[in-house]
């Protein structure tokens, strides 16, 4: 009996350092790990990737879109593309009658079911500098992965993620920020 139950606090104990390695290894290459090691790691990274950069040339051949016209274009995105959690356009600002518009159409898996939310409100500008999927895009003109990082409500539940984001520029020379494409990916929670 004491050796079973030796045994069966190994595996746990293994268990969670699996767990707090494949966060650890994520953190530091800013890479997902989709729960899984190796490989799979790189697969999942690689889906990621192709299937944002598509979002982004979707979204750069969608011309002059209104926020309610890239929900569409989310749910398909999602409904090819398993690998990834939830996904978003955030538009540029914009300055309508003097003041500052901000829109982020977002869609996300929840209960086996696509739910689509607006990320942009009243309280919360997706813009600022802290808001690293939106922010380090933008500033390095190319796409990038983000830190893992703990979404408290945004995704629809307080889950730990990680994010490609893919600036889209306008078509043609010197072309305009249009906004930012991500693509979402759930991480195994961090063990303190």
């Amino acid at each position: 009996m004491t050796s079973m139950m030796f045994r069966m606090a190994r595996g746990v104990v293994v268990a969670v350092a699996a767990v707090a390695v494949l966060w650890n290894v994520a953190a530091r290459a800013q890479a997902p790990t989709a729960g899984a090691a190796g490989p799979e790691d790189a697969k999942v990274k690689a889906d990621v990737e192709r299937a944002t950069q598509e979002l982004a040339a979707q979204m750069t051949k969608a011309g002059s879109l209104k926020s309610e016209d890239v929900y569409p274009i989310l749910r398909a995105h999602l409904e090819k593309n398993l690998a990834v959690y939830g996904a978003a356009f955030a538009f540029s600002p914009k300055e309508e009658n003097g003041k500052r518009v901000l829109a982020a159409p977002y869609m996300y898996r929840k209960d086996g079911q696509l739910v689509q939310h607006e990320i942009a409100g009243a309280m919360f500008d997706y813009t600022a500098a802290d808001n690293t999927w939106y922010a380090d895009p933008v500033k390095a003109g190319k796409a990038v992965w983000v830190a893992p990082y703990f979404d408290k409500g945004g995704a629809g539940a307080d889950v730990y993620m990680t994010t490609y984001s893919v600036p889209v520029y306008a078509a043609g020379a010197g072309s305009a920020l249009v906004g930012v494409a991500t693509g979402d990916v759930l991480l195994p929670k961090p063990v303190k």
